[in-house]
C-alpha cells in the first residue's frame, strides 16, 4: 500500500469516527422512519395499517442496528416496564397451547406487535440513558409529530377539495359522509396523531425552540385539522391536555392561562362550525349533536362485553344472544361441537 492509499484510509477512518461520535443518529433515524409511516398512502384490506407499522418496526430495527454498529459501547438498558408485554406474550402462549383459543393464528400479530413493544422500551431507555438523552429523545419526537401533523392536514385538505394526488394522497370516498384521514388510514388514528402534535407543540415551547406566535399557528392549524376528522377523541384528550399546560414546569417559558381557554374555544368553535363550512363545499358532515348521540350505542358494546366477559353475569348461564359471539373465546373449545350450538340455540 503507497503513501496516498495509507492517506486516503487514514482520512475515511477519521470521518467514520466523526460519523460515529458527533451525531445523533439515533434519534434522527428513528424519526424519518416515523415519518415516513404516517404518510405512507398504501392501505390493504384487512390490515389497513400493516405497511405503516411495518416500516415503523423497521426505523426500529434499524435504529439497534447503528447503535450496535456505531455505538458499540452503548450499554444496553432493560427498563422494568418490559414485564408487562413479555407477561402478555407468556399468557397467551399459555392459552393457545392449552387450547383455549379458537382460533391460534389470530395472535401472530398480536404477539408480534408486544414483541416489538418491548424491544421499543429497550431502545428508549438506551438513548433515554445517554448524556442529555432524554431530552434529546423527546425534542426529535416531537419535531417529528410537528411535520406529521402539519403534512397530515395539507393532505386532509387535498382530500375534502377532491383534488387528485393518487397515488401519494389517498382519496376519500364522498358517497357517505366524508371524514379525511390523510394517509393515516382511519380518521381515529389521524386524530390520536394531531393530539400528539400539539402536545408536541406545547413541549417545543416549553424548551424555547420556537416563539409564541409560531406556536398557537401551529395548535390552530392542529385544531382544526381534528375538527376535520369528526372525531371525538379529541373531545376528551384536549380538555385534559389544557389541565397539564395550566400547571406547567417552573423554569419554563410561561403559557398563558387565557390563551389556553381561547385555543380549546377555538376548537369547539371548529366543531361546531364545520357542517356549514363543508355545506359550502357542497360536501356534507355530522352534526356535532348526533356524533355525541353515536356515545350511548359504545356503552351498550360495553355492556355486552363485560357481560359476555364474565364480568357482570358469570358463567355458560349468561350466554345470550346478544352476546353469543363471544363464547368460544371465553371458554376451552369442546370436542362436542354440539354444546356450543345448543348454547347459541337457547339464546
Amino acid at each position: 500500500m503507497n503513501q496516498t492509499q495509507i492517506t486516503h484510509a487514514s482520512r475515511y477512518q477519521e470521518a467514520l469516527r466523526g460519523l460515529r461520535l458527533n451525531c445523533q443518529h439515533p434519534f434522527i433515524i428513528y424519526c424519518f422512519f416515523l415519518i415516513v409511516s404516517y404518510i405512507c398512502p398504501i392501505h390493504l384490506h384487512p390490515y389497513r395499517t400493516f405497511y405503516q407499522d411495518g416500516i415503523a418496526i423497521l426505523g426500529l430495527l434499524m435504529t439497534l442496528s447503528y447503535l450496535a454498529y456505531a455505538k458499540p459501547d452503548v450499554n444496553i438498558r432493560i427498563p422494568n416496564s418490559v414485564i408487562v408485554p413479555f407477561s402478555l406474550i407468556v399468557a397467551i402462549s399459555v392459552q393457545v397451547s392449552n387450547g383455549y383459543i379458537l382460533y391460534p393464528i389470530d395472535m401472530v400479530f398480536p404477539m408480534i406487535y408486544l414483541i416489538c413493544l418491548a424491544i421499543a422500551l429497550i431502545l428508549g431507555a438506551t438513548m433515554a440513558a445517554q448524556e442529555n438523552g432524554l431530552n434529546q429523545l423527546a425534542i426529535h419526537l416531537a419535531y417529528a409529530y410537528i411535520v406529521i401533523g402539519f403534512l397530515s392536514v395539507l393532505f386532509q385538505h387535498v382530500q375534502i377539495i377532491n383534488l387528485n394526488f393518487s397515488p401519494w394522497i389517498n382519496p376519500i370516498s364522498f358517497d357517505d359522509i366524508p371524514r379525511p384521514f390523510a394517509n393515516v388510514a382511519q380518521p381515529n388514528l389521524l386524530a390520536l396523531a394531531l393530539c400528539f402534535a400539539v402536545i408536541s407543540v406545547w413541549y417545543v415551547y416549553i424548551k424555547s425552540r420556537i416563539k409564541p406566535w409560531v406556536a398557537i399557528t401551529l395548535v390552530l392549524f392542529f385544531l382544526w385539522g381534528l375538527a376535520l376528522t369528526q372525531s371525538r377523541i379529541a373531545w376528551i384528550i384536549l380538555p385534559l391536555y389544557v389541565v397539564l399546560c395550566w400547571h406547567q414546569p417552573a423554569q419554563s417559558p410561561k403559557v398563558s392561562k387565557p390563551a389556553l381557554l381561547l385555543l380549546l374555544l377555538a376548537f369547539i368553535g371548529f366543531v361546531f362550525c364545520l357542517p356549514d363550512l363543508l355545506t359550502l363545499l357542497g360536501t356534507m358532515s355530522q352534526s356535532v349533536e348526533h356524533r355525541a348521540g353515536q356515545t350511548s350505542i359504545r356503552l351498550v358494546l360495553w355492556q355486552q362485553a363485560l357481560m359476555a366477559s364474565g364480568v357482570l353475569q358469570p358463567g355458560w348461564a349468561s350466554g345470550g344472544a346478544d352476546h353469543a359471539y363471544c363464547i368460544p373465546s371465553k371458554h376451552r373449545p369442546s370436542r362436542n361441537k354440539t354444546a356450543l350450538k345448543v348454547v347459541v340455540n337457547e339464546s
